[in-house]
């Protein structure tokens, strides 16, 4: 297998394409402004190259998808972000507070984390029954009480809840069908567990980068007790099977190989350090993959969880639809964290 990659006369990649013998696994071509901002990208994995869009200000706006589609991801001058060109349409703020985009609306506690996802408009109390006539307004009440606040402002069937811990980190996520995935994490706040109803997730990390993962039934998590002399310990040993091994380009976050106990795999990154591609020990791409100028996933081929790191430093998590980004949870849908920035 080889990767070929070519430079232009400043440094900038144009061509990364990927080799099994002399044949072809694929390729991404880049054009560059002279500000070097990104012009476009073109994939074996669509048709019409990706076209990028910038303001005055050199702030990526827009892409191009085709002659007909469109992604448009406009600021204004206090930081909101809208999918329209004219930045007229709702906005998905990222202040501490609410917001609503075109689909949801978004309940935000004190400290500026996402609490509560919701088609219904959480941002307001809840309508109460007006009284039609006089003998109406004697028997009918127009404020809701606390049971009905909390019902209201609380999870509902197709909501999406979240829940922190004191020191910024997501403890819980609640889906839309019921469903809680839970995380934990050690004192330097690298996630070290994500549970779901039947699987329990494990990471184990090199610094800031994720060397290791693996999964076993939540039925096997240890579980601490305290013996007859009063020590709490754990009553088993932690499982270890189906063990991923992550291999780095020397000190970066940008990951080059995949390691599992059935076959080693090489990733191909983009100009950024992006992955793009794996290909497996004999050559076979067994995942290709483009993402918007959101860091959502534009074009698959393969099972996308198989490379789980999107833009640099983030990892997909599939049950939340959420990319953990050490600190912060990012939301692709929204185009932002969901939690305030931890430096400030």
């Amino acid at each position: 297998m080889r990767i070929t990659s070519e430079y232009d006369f400043a440094g900038r990649l144009e061509a990364r394409c990927t080799y099994a013998g002399t044949e072809s696994r694929g390729h991404r071509f880049y054009a560059w402004r002279r500000n070097d901002r990104l012009l476009s990208m073109q994939s074996h994995l669509r048709k019409s190259p990706v076209m990028y869009d910038y303001d005055s200000f050199g702030t990526l706006v827009g892409a191009s998808l085709d002659m007909s589609e469109c992604l448009f991801k406009t600021p204004d001058i206090i930081g909101n972000v809208y999918r329209d060109r004219d930045a007229r349409g709702l906005s998905m703020t990222g202040a501490a507070g609410c917001s609503k985009d075109e689909k949801n609306y978004y309940r935000y506690d004190g400290e500026g984390n996402l609490i509560l996802k919701s088609t219904r408009n959480v941002l307001e109390p809840p309508v109460m029954p007006q009284p039609k006539d006089w003998l109406d307004k004697l028997f009918t009440r127009t404020t809701p009480n606390d049971k009905e606040l909390q019902a209201h402002y609380g999870w509902q069937q197709g909501d999406t809840a979240y829940e922190w811990y004191g020191n910024g980190m997501l403890k819980s996520v609640r889906t839309p069908d019921g469903a809680t995935i839970r995380f934990e994490y050690d004192a330097l706040g690298r996630r070290t567990l994500k549970e779901t109803h039947d699987t329990c997730y494990r990471y184990a990390w090199d610094g800031n980068v994720l060397l290791h993962e693996w999964s076993y039934d939540r039925r096997e998590k240890p579980r601490m007790e305290k013996d007859e002399l009063g020590r709490i310990r754990y009553d088993r040993s932690e499982p270890y099977s189906n063990l991923i091994t992550w291999a780095y380009d020397g000190g970066s976050y940008t990951p080059v190989a995949k390691l599992t106990e059935d076959d080693s795999y090489t990733i191909v990154q983009d100009y950024l350090g992006t992955p793009i591609q794996a290909l497996d020990s004999k050559g076979n791409v067994v995942w290709d993959c483009i993402l918007d100028i959101y860091g959502d996933v534009l074009e698959l081929r393969g099972k996308r969880d198989f490379i789980p790191f999107r833009f640099q430093g983030q990892y997909e998590d599939q049950e939340t639809g959420l990319y953990y980004n050490r600190f912060r949870y990012y939301s692709p849908q929204m185009g932002m964290y969901i939690s305030s920035d931890p430096i400030g």
